[in-house]
């Protein structure tokens, strides 16, 4: 049974007479406010900004997309997890990078480092050329005859080490530097550490000939017998000059430098042929004795005196630069394990500039008489050198320390400068080292 309601019937058709006239009302624009005249509801709803990136990077995207989708379907299992491992990896390191600047520095250092490591040959850093040139001018001063006197400080060892670092410079005349160091060279035919020197000493005379060499100036032959009487049997040359045969008395540091500066004068002629085997043997027989006189199991190491005894037992980096670079520089099989342990071993940091080491070894006369042996030696300029020689005997990573120790010499420019003006055998010695790094073939 059906309710009639007049009201209600005149409403309904009211209602419907409406929707013929206005087909479109009672369904409202979803966003609330009318559409544009011509446009959709949708259009309506896009953010201009928006339409305008999609319209600049939308064809871009699609010419990258597509070809790198096209890729990835072809790739495996195993490839596309390697690709996503990848990808993640990379993502997470380049946000920590971003986080942490510092830390992004010092790993683009480290690249820098490896990839100047896939060279054998050393890295040039341009900073040292500017070291190089602060310690030439300051040793051009300090070599002229003017400033040179016999002290502890001057006196013929440092001079020759300033002939050496210097060479090709013009900064001396070699005759009249040859002269001066004839005119001191005493009865000995030789030269002392110092003026009150009471024995010839074999590591001074042994610069001495090397800046003889790298001059071109001819030793007399007693200066050269000097060297030869003062070898003993086994290969080994003492400080000192008539020390005993006590092995004890056997000094690597000497014996580097007479086998270095007789082959030196040797590959240059200036040796008389009367003389010449015999100079060659005792190269030969010095650099027998200490190859078999490293530190053993460290074939990249050596003891000042290796049969000093335990309290003279310390192994010396700036010494162990040295005889490295001599067994480089003399005739025989190349020291390649000699070379691999260097590399093996090197120190995180370069050594402080003052960071040098003295045995003290008693050395001891036949007349029962002794004598220590104050020598020191420096680790920063040999530890540059022997790391030139050895340098393309390293593996990858080793090349890798060895360029970031050398990318640090620039920081020592300060220091060198002001702290050791007073020193200039040290500083022939790091000039002969940095000049070496850059192939200056000064020694």
């Amino acid at each position: 049974m059906i309710a009639w309601d007049s009201g209600s019937k005149c409403r309904a058709q009211v209602k419907a007479s409406e929707q013929k006239e206005h087909p479109h009302k009672g369904t409202p624009p979803t966003s609330g406010q009318p559409a544009a005249p011509g446009k959709s509801a949708k259009d309506a709803d896009v953010d201009p900004l928006a339409r305008l990136r999609r319209r600049v990077f939308q064809p871009i995207q699609e010419k990258i997309y597509l070809p790198i989708n096209r890729l990835i379907d072809r790739l495996g299992w195993i490839a596309a997890t390697s690709l996503l491992v990848g990808i993640t990896v990379a993502g997470g390191l380049a946000v920590r990078m971003w986080n942490n600047p510092d830390e992004a520095r010092r790993t683009m250092t480290v690249a820098r480092f490896y990839l100047e490591a896939r060279n054998p040959a050393p890295p040039q850093d341009p900073r040292v050329s500017e070291v190089i040139r602060d310690l030439t001018n300051r040793l051009k001063d300090d070599i002229s005859p003017s400033n040179r006197r016999y002290d502890d400080t001057y006196g013929p060892w440092t001079q020759a080490q300033m002939a050496v670092s210097l060479q090709g410079q013009d900064a001396f005349d070699a005759t009249e530097m040859a002269q001066w160091f004839g005119r001191i060279a005493g009865n000995c035919n030789c030269w002392r550490d110092n003026l009150r020197g009471p024995h010839g000493h074999l590591a001074a005379t042994g610069w001495v000939l090397l800046s003889f060499a790298r001059m071109r100036v001819r030793p007399t032959e007693p200066e050269i017998e000097f060297l030869l009487a003062n070898q003993h049997r086994p290969g080994w040359w003492p400080i000192y000059a008539t020390a005993s045969d006590d092995p004890r008395n056997g000094s690597a540091y000497a014996t580097a430098f007479c086998a270095w500066a007789l082959q030196e004068l040797l590959d240059r002629g200036l040796i008389a042929d009367t003389q010449r085997q015999r100079a060659a043997d005792a190269v030969r027989k010095g650099r027998i004795w200490l190859v078999d006189n490293s530190v053993p199991g460290r074939p990249g190491r050596w003891k000042d005196y290796p049969n000093g005894g335990v309290e003279y037992g310390a192994e010396s980096l700036g010494l162990s630069g040295l005889v490295l670079h001599v067994l480089h520089r003399t005739p025989g099989p190349p020291p390649s394990a000699n070379d691999a342990d260097w590399m093996l071993t090197l120190p995180a940091e370069l050594p402080e500039l003052r960071d040098k080491f003295s045995s003290g070894q008693t050395v001891r006369f036949p007349d029962q008489s002794w004598r220590p042996d104050a020598t020191h030696h420096f680790a920063f300029p040999w530890l540059i050198v022997a790391t030139t020689d050895a340098y393309s005997h390293g593996s990858l990573s080793q090349r890798a320390q060895a360029a970031r120790l050398f990318h640090q010499i620039p920081e020592k420019r300060q220091a060198l400068a002001t702290e050791f003006k007073d020193m200039p055998f040290f500083a022939a010695e790091t000039l002969i080292a940095l000049r070496h790094l850059r192939g200056d073939g000064v020694i």
